[in-house]
């Protein structure tokens, strides 16, 4: 007897409990039902191509070999529309394969995810704040490439798959060479795949004026995770790091200090200023509790002054490259190293 009660007890609470969650799935299911609904209808106020799927930029009136324009709606700027519908409903962003003359502006943005298919800018690309407002957890997918320089500041956890830095002044919308990639005060949590820079420009014009290197990293950006780094040609600096806890697999510079340095400003962040023109390979200054991997610089066209140079640094927090091979006239043009510096090096090939 006591036992057929116990039964129908938990039978009873068992169906009780199922009922409950039964419902509660209900209630979730249709407020997602709504939403998605809601979604709908307001993404399809952006549309001017039925044609394209969801998140594709023809969708929403951007094209290959076009600039962006504006939203002939809202009068604004076509893709800062496009960033703030992806915001509100949580819509992936797609650029088909092309070239695009336009600048690729990411401004205060938060939670966006981008894909590319081996898509091209011929402006810049900016990552940075709006206000007080960082850029932050924005996913670049696939592999994009630009023929101006991409410059990121005050921005968190954005994350690159393949960032290519092309040079043809056909296609820059400045007509001019490459101007690499600058990284600002306010970074932390950037990871790259892949970093291509095909040729870093220089010359007496005001556009040259402020390339200093190809890749400068200024103002303490913390935890750069970059696999890897190929600079084909720089005509100035190959690499300006500060910063602290970065970890990069190979850094391989094929060309370095081969343009002009005439015009150049002084570098930014740099301690002593009449050191900027002392064109080096990889100068690391005030780099703390970093990893490198692996160096490889080839100097035998270089005009440079150092392959290599080691700027002082907290000891407490030690920077260490596990290799650094130099290609090259043996000698010709030295590793200066300051007495104070943190860095350590564990391997040198000449």
């Amino acid at each position: 007897m006591y036992k057929a009660v116990i039964l129908f007890l938990i039978l009873f609470i068992s169906c009780k409990t199922d009922k409950k969650i039964d419902n509660e799935l209900h209630k979730i299911f249709e407020v997602k039902r709504i939403k998605d609904s809601i979604n709908n209808v307001l993404e399809l106020e952006f549309v001017f191509n039925k044609e394209y799927p969801k998140g594709d930029v023809r969708r929403y009136g951007i094209l290959p070999n076009h600039g962006f324009g504006k939203n002939p709606r809202t009068g604004n700027n076509l893709f800062e529309d496009i960033l703030d519908l992806a915001e509100k409903i949580n819509l992936e962003i797609s650029f088909p394969e092309g070239y695009f003359p336009a600048t690729l502006n990411i401004i205060g943005r938060k939670n966006l995810k981008i894909k590319f298919n081996n898509t091209s800018f011929g402006g810049s690309i900016k990552i940075f704040e709006r206000d007080s407002i960082y850029s932050q957890n924005i996913r670049f997918q696939g592999k994009v490439s630009c023929f101006d320089f991409v410059l990121i500041r005050n921005a968190k956890k954005i994350k690159f798959d393949v960032l290519q830095l092309l040079s043809d002044p056909n296609q820059s919308t400045t007509k001019g060479r490459s101007r690499g990639m600058r990284i600002y005060k306010g970074v932390e949590d950037l990871k790259i795949d892949k970093i291509y820079i095909e040729d870093f420009g220089s010359g007496s014009e005001v556009l040259y004026q402020r390339n200093h290197a190809a890749i400068l990293a200024i103002e303490g950006p913390k935890e750069l995770l970059i696999e890897e780094i190929h600079i084909k040609s720089s005509d100035r600096h190959g690499i300006y790091l500060t910063g602290s806890d970065h970890i990069i697999g190979k850094i391989k510079i094929d060309n370095f200090g081969v343009g002009s340095i005439e015009e150049m400003a002084n570098m930014p962040d740099v301690i002593y200023k009449n050191e900027s023109k002392k064109i080096a390979g990889v100068w690391l200054s005030r780099c703390t509790n970093s990893f490198i991997e692996k160096i490889e610089i080839n100097i035998s066209k270089t005009k440079g002054m150092y392959s290599v140079r080691l700027d002082n640094g907290n000891s407490n927090e030690p920077t260490i490259i596990e290799e650094i091979s130099i290609i090259g006239p043996r000698n010709s043009i030295p590793i200066f190293t300051e007495d104070n510096t943190n860095v350590i090096v564990k391997s040198l090939k000449e």
